[in-house]
């Protein structure tokens, strides 16, 4: 028998075999789909944490998750990007290429405008990185740089 259930804001998976649990991909892809149980992949296998469908899963429900996920799959755009839409904090995992990257940074700023305005003018290599990536893309349309503009 196996029981899940919520402790605080965690989740707990108790049975006597919870270490293959850990393991076993359809569970562990069924519970970062939970809302908010997105982190569950820092328990997940380092298997589970290299397969893009189980990362994707948990970067959607909490982008932080992307912190555990392989390194490879933190210079994945698909990946990358749906975890800065769901926080630009995510910003702090994602490999140095997709961190100079334009469309990564500016779905970050898009969908969270404050908090990645926040965390541009708190983070000097972030704000060269979006600096550099809003001139490079500057004859590419308005509406980019919005946060550059607001450190001038």
């Amino acid at each position: 028998e196996i029981s899940l259930g919520l402790v605080g804001s965690e989740m707990c998976i108790r049975d006597s075999a919870s270490a293959g649990l850990l393991s076993d991909r359809d569970v562990i892809l069924a519970v970062v789909k939970v809302e908010e149980m997105g982190l569950m992949l820092w328990e997940a296998s380092d298997e589970l944490k290299a397969d893009k469908e189980v990362v994707l899963a948990a970067v959607a429900q909490n982008g932080d998750a992307l912190a555990a996920a392989a390194e490879e799959l933190k210079g994945d755009r698909e990946v990358v990007l749906a975890a800065v839409k769901q926080t630009p904090w995510a910003l702090e995992f994602v490999s140095d290429d997709l961190l100079a990257d334009r469309e990564v940074l500016l779905a970050a700023e898009k969908a969270h405008p404050q908090a990645f305005r926040e965390m541009v003018s708190c983070d000097e290599a972030l704000r060269g990185c979006y600096e550099r990536a809003c001139a490079a893309g500057a004859g590419a349309g308005a509406g980019a740089g919005a946060a550059a503009a607001a450190m001038s």
